[in-house]
């Protein structure tokens, strides 16, 4: 049980600590872009942000530039998504029509309504586990307004990543810094069970 204890320990020091430093902030912006370009990045960013939340309830302020540096990324790999999404949105269209056997007429209708999709109906769907990228190709492909898609991408990151960060800060006044790695893995159990609700 004591390994098991030092283990949980070490792996939430080094999530805590490697966030705070410069190449754990390089590496973290270039997870979040290929995590927003489809590849599986599964409570990675959360459990960084609620490590990083303990730290701040525990009275240091490193915060603000970890979510900068999501954010970023968050916006760089979503950009890469919707501009594919834009130049290939024929070719989505076909292989729409073909998988799925609908109208040509129904596509485009869908089309239509995903173009004038306000910045918040973007925000909910990123919400939604495994739809990132379907929703940034989707908007690209409609010929979403980009500044509404920006902002979409802006308002989800800021609710979803900054809600890990406020659970972070409230079970480190909870807890005492030296139960710090009790606080986080009773935080990830929080995230785990919030997404499987989602």
């Amino acid at each position: 049980m004591d390994v098991v204890s030092q283990l949980a320990r070490d792996i939430y020091h080094f999530i805590s600590i490697g966030a705070t430093t410069p190449w754990g902030l390089v590496i973290l912006f270039f997870l979040v872009g290929i995590g927003e370009m489809g590849v599986p990045t599964p409570l990675i960013i959360e459990s960084t942000f609620m490590a990083v939340g303990i730290r701040l309830g525990h009275g240091m302020l490193i915060g603000f530039l970890l979510l900068a540096t999501t954010v970023l990324g968050s916006l760089l790999g979503a950009s890469i998504v919707y501009y594919l999404g834009r130049r290939g949105s024929g070719l989505l269209y076909h292989a729409t029509w073909f998988r799925k056997r609908v109208e040509p007429e129904r596509v485009a209708a869908a089309m239509r309504r995903l173009s004038q999709t306000s910045p918040l109906t973007l925000a909910f769907v990123r919400f939604i586990p495994g739809l990132l990228f379907p929703a940034s190709l989707a908007a690209g492909a409609a010929r979403m307004k980009f500044r509404s898609f920006v902002l979409g991408v802006l308002i989800s990151d800021m609710v979803w990543n900054g809600s890990m960060l406020g659970l972070g800060v409230i079970l480190g006044r909870v807890f005492p810094r030296t139960k710090s790695a009790h606080a986080f893995w009773f935080g990830v159990l929080i995230a785990v069970s919030a997404v499987g609700v989602v």
